[in-house]
């Protein structure tokens, strides 16, 4: 089906700001943009007084864990008790209209692509239903191997009947089976997507073997006291040691990367790291060394990471706390971290920008009349308009 979308202005490729915007598409493909107005075209989508964006793109989502809510602990041991109790009173009924609620809550603040972790259990078929372009990490974990193994077993048999784009991933270095890992790295290719250096009790499990983490993991798992797993100062340190590479991935939170991980870390080609301003806020986390990636020519991207680690499952509202962390942060630098950042680390060239060839994900801010795009961005809390695939959305 062909439409053409007319608005007052758009951001295409993003960077040159086009006035009038005229988006030709053709079966959820844009095949044109441009700046004249016809007097007639088929299927024409008149958008007045909005600024046209490409959709964002959630680098990291758990959209199972939405039905959950926010949980009340904010120390991440306790909050990890909090939610491993409340992932046992969930129902696969509960994880499919968290998917559906996770979709509407962030289509309804401009995320149109979202990268989510998904559990070994989950009703992979409901991800076909969803609106919005999801693209999966199974999460591998287990501490002792016979369940690490289980649930790398069962996640492969997820992929092989997904009906989204879908790839395995060790969820962290330290709640894996060293046997798995080894496993793993031998049978599996990037991309990947790894939480690594996320907090503070993991730089002590890794550096002491002590700490909240560590009594968490020996008290659960008695058999594993006084084995010393992973002798060395963080994660990204015991993957350097074990002559791994994580190129063409993503590498979630990073927020307790010291300047040796950082080396190791441009040492990776392809990596894009993704920071949740809401989760980091969530956990009062000190300090994301947001200026040694930048001198690093690290990329970067944004996510939400879950409700259950946050205040609120609003893309906006993560740009908002990340240009209130960065104020110097301008449009140029501020749009691939939201669209096409984690996208291309991962292989995606064709979504995430207004552009001939591209997916026809759009959304649609109302917008003042010279008003700054970042100032726009730092006021909306939802969109006015949106479109993925080339399919409008309703009920915004």
């Amino acid at each position: 089906m062909k439409q053409t979308l007319v608005a007052p202005s758009a951001l295409v490729n993003n960077q040159d700001l086009i006035e009038p915007a005229v988006i030709e598409i053709d079966s959820g493909v844009i095949t044109k943009v441009r700046t004249h107005i016809p007097k007639k075209a088929e299927n024409m989508i008149m958008l007045d007084d909005m600024l046209l964006l490409p959709g964002f793109t959630n680098a990291h989502a758990h959209l199972e864990l939405t039905s959950l809510g926010v949980l009340t602990e904010h120390n991440f041991v306790p909050w990890m008790k909090e939610l491993m109790h409340a992932k046992t009173m969930q129902t696969a009924a509960d994880v499919v209209r968290s998917l559906e609620e996770g979709c509407q809550k962030l289509i309804k603040t401009g995320s149109t692509t979202n990268i989510d972790h998904i559990s070994f259990d989950s009703p992979i078929t409901a991800y076909r239903k969803l609106p919005c372009n999801v693209i999966g990490f199974g999460e591998v974990l287990g501490s002792i191997e016979p369940i690490s193994r289980h649930i790398y077993d069962k996640l492969k048999d997820l992929q092989r009947a997904s009906p989204i784009d879908f790839h395995l991933s060790l969820h962290t270095i330290h709640t894996v089976h060293e046997t798995i890992i080894n496993e793993f790295f031998q049978n599996e290719h990037p991309p990947f997507s790894i939480h690594l250096c996320e907090y503070a009790e993991e730089q002590e499990y890794f550096q002491n073997n002590s700490g909240p983490f560590y009594d968490f993991v020996v008290t659960r798992y008695p058999e594993l006291n006084g084995l010393k797993r992973h002798q060395a100062p963080s994660a990204i340190q015991y993957l350097k040691q074990h002559n791994r590479v994580l190129n063409n991935s993503l590498i979630i939170h990073a927020n307790y990367c010291d300047d040796h991980d950082i080396d190791i870390l441009s040492t990776w080609k392809n990596i894009c790291i993704v920071h949740c301003p809401g989760s980091f806020a969530f956990f009062d986390h000190a300090h994301f060394p947001f200026k040694q990636y930048r001198e690093q020519n690290i990329k970067i991207a944004l996510g939400t990471d879950g409700l259950v680690s946050n205040n609120e499952l609003n893309y906006f509202s993560e740009i908002q706390l990340f240009l209130e962390m960065f104020p110097e942060i301008g449009l140029k630098e501020l749009m691939p971290m939201i669209t096409t950042n984690a996208l291309e680390t991962i292989g995606i060239t064709n979504r995430g920008l207004i552009k001939e060839g591209y997916f026809a994900d759009i959304i649609g801010l109302t917008c003042k009349k010279q008003q700054d795009i970042c100032e726009t961005l730092s006021q909306t809390k939802n969109v006015s308009f949106c479109m993925i695939n080339g399919l409008s959305q309703q009920g915004l």
